[in-house]
């Protein structure tokens, strides 16, 4: 009898001792970020929880249909590729079901391949599924031979279970960090190649230029947050650009994130990210952050972010998880947030939080100084990116575009030269080569009646856009952030059709 009781005693011993190697392991396979390192300690620390001779980790490709080892205690360097549809691993993956199988060459579904491919020689097998947090099978760990010669038990296979278990959280863990980190490394790529050409970009030899180049070299190594305001074309995002790879943060992330062109519903999930999904606040981690048209900010969403410029602190949707980063915040806006906050339409606190340093970039119209510089960097720029040859302009041309009132500003310029360059191939430009409005001067002449002059900017550029879009209102809508059937709709209220940019979209 006190025999017996040893025995249990011992038996408990081990598998408390067993558990505890579980534990641990299961901690060390957490701490892991990299995907490699954690397959290589699921299969290596598998053969001593169970104390197996061998283990091998497979992983189902995207499609369902093969198994690949991943690695394999004790076997061929070389990886294995079985159909997911046969063998004991392939039924473990089809089934869900873990197997324990005394002796593997009694049963009809073992793959002899295996062994014959590998030299080694299988007697006993205990096999365990994993599963995704949604429960979808993505792989096999198999544990081979007990080292005593005797089959495995079913302590075994649990213990193989709970490995598995904690192994397919780890495993989608460190595959969401790679994603992460991947999109970041996206992210410094394009800010790389946005560094090498941004410097210069914000061209003009006005006194108003001057000041704001002066000024944005001076905030690039400065934390506090920016708000520039202007209308629609005139360089707001260029100047963001400019005051985040002017200093410091060029290496660092840059995310820009325009509010108007994401539906309301959406704006909150996209900042903030939502479960394992980072959002843009996170993608931007250390560096800045360019809130684009924050005035379309909903009204919810402002009392998520001023809570995260109070305290530091915030949450992804359907996460209780709180949360702290450092990030830089500008943000750019055409509209009068000082109206907006009067109107109730805009958190007050908010905007005393973001507007600390307030830069203006003027209209093209009030600088007329700044068009000739602005229209030969732009060509020489427009011609390599074409592939064009680099036009000459006629100098009653120059004064065509000077007289001109602009309301689209730069980014009119712009899609007009682009024009140009396209249809000059080379040759001089005259004015009886510009667009109708621009040689009748039909731009928004400020100051005189604002309803008109508003109607008339957005008349303006709804023609630019379906111009540049050769009438596809699918494209113009997207250019001009707005909906394809708001496009419509101002379309028709201003008796446009899709030919007046082109061809019919």
């Amino acid at each position: 009898m006190l025999e017996s009781t040893d025995v249990s005693i011992q038996t408990l011993g081990d598998r408390i001792e067993r558990l505890k190697f579980v534990l641990n392991l299961t901690r060390n396979l957490n701490s892991k970020k990299c995907v490699d390192e954690i397959l290589r300690s699921i299969v290596n620390d598998g053969v001593r929880a169970v104390s197996a001779d061998r283990s091998a980790l497979f992983l189902l490709d995207a499609h369902g249909q093969r198994l690949t080892s991943q690695f394999a205690k004790g076997l061929a360097e070389s990886r294995i590729s079985v159909d997911a549809h046969a063998g004991l691993a392939g039924h473990i993956a089809q089934t869900g079901a873990s197997l324990n199988v005394p002796d593997v060459y009694l049963d009809k579904r073992f793959n002899r391949d295996v062994d014959r491919e590998t030299g080694y020689r299988t007697r006993s097998l205990i096999g365990a599924p994993l599963r995704n947090a949604s429960g979808k099978i993505i792989g096999v760990l198999q544990a081979l031979n007990r080292l005593d010669g005797q089959p495995f038990e079913d302590d075994d296979l649990e213990i193989l279970e709970c490995l598995a278990a904690q192994a397919a959280v780890a495993l989608e863990n460190a595959r969401a960090y790679r994603s992460l980190l991947e999109a970041k490394e996206t992210i410094h790529g394009e800010n790389v190649q946005l560094k090498e050409r941004l410097f210069g970009e914000l061209i003009g030899v006005s006194t108003r230029i001057g000041h704001i180049r002066d000024l944005a070299c001076k905030m690039a190594n400065s934390s506090v947050k920016v708000l520039i305001s202007g209308e629609r074309g005139t360089g707001k995002s260029l100047l963001a650009r400019l005051i985040h790879f002017g200093g410091e943060c060029t290496n660092r992330p840059f995310v820009h994130f325009n509010l108007a062109a994401v539906p309301e519903g959406c704006v909150e999930t996209q900042l903030f990210g939502e479960g394992e999904t980072p959002g843009k606040l996170e993608l931007a981690a250390g560096g800045t952050l360019f809130l684009d048209e924050v005035g379309a900010m909903p009204s919810g969403v402002q009392k998520h972010l001023f809570g995260f410029l109070q305290n530091g602190r915030y949450s992804r949707l359907g996460d209780c998880t709180s949360r702290t980063l450092q990030v830089r915040i500008v943000s750019a806006t055409n509209q009068d947030l000082d109206e907006l906050v009067r109107s109730g339409k805009f958190l007050a606190d908010l905007y005393y939080r973001l507007n600390v340093v307030h830069f203006h970039v003027p209209p093209l119209r009030s600088r007329s100084e700044d068009v000739r510089p602005l229209i030969e960097h732009l060509c020489q720029r427009l011609c390599r990116e074409l592939n064009h040859k680099l036009p000459s302009l006629a100098p009653e041309t120059y004064a065509v575009f000077e007289e001109y009132a602009w309301p689209g500003n730069v980014r009119e310029l712009q899609n007009e030269l682009t024009r140009l360059i396209v249809s000059a191939n080379g040759d001089m430009i005259r004015p009886e080569a510009l667009s109708q409005r621009i040689r009748s001067g039909n731009g928004a002449e400020p100051g005189l009646n604002l309803p008109d002059a508003v109607r008339e900017l957005e008349r303006s550029l709804i023609i630019q856009a379906l111009e540049a879009s050769a009438g596809n209102k699918v494209q113009a809508a997207r250019l001009l952030s707005i909906s394809r059937e708001g496009l419509r709709r101002k379309m028709h209220r201003y008796q446009l059709d899709a030919c007046t940019g082109g061809n019919h979209g």
